[in-house]
């Protein structure tokens, strides 16, 4: 028996088609710093990650509600030949991470 799930709109025309691959959470966390997740676990199957990341402050007396420009851009990529979400410079006030495989 097929798996999957299919959506139409009322004309019947599909707006939605996923009968090879339905995505799966693997998990939630927050992210600072450098580091990566592989999914070796999860063989033939890809990454997937949606991020909510904070705007940056810097320590000086610039008004609380100024986002700083003064430290390096965030950046969380994934290596889809190695399977993993890789991430540097995440500041100290994170950045949470829903991520999975599909």
């Amino acid at each position: 028996m097929g798996v999957g799930i299919q959506v139409f709109q009322e004309n019947g025309e599909v707006t939605l088609d996923l009968k090879r691959r339905l995505s799966k959470v693997v998990g939630v966390t927050v992210l600072s710093g450098t580091g990566e997740i592989t999914f070796d676990q999860f063989p033939g199957m890809l990454p997937w990650f949606f991020t909510l990341i904070p705007p940056i402050y810097s320590d000086n007396d610039a008004p609380k509600e100024t986002p700083s420009t003064e430290f390096p851009h965030p950046v969380i990529r994934i290596d889809k030949s190695a399977r993993k979400i890789i991430w540097h410079d995440i500041p100290k006030n994170g950045a949470k991470i829903i991520y999975g495989v599909y």
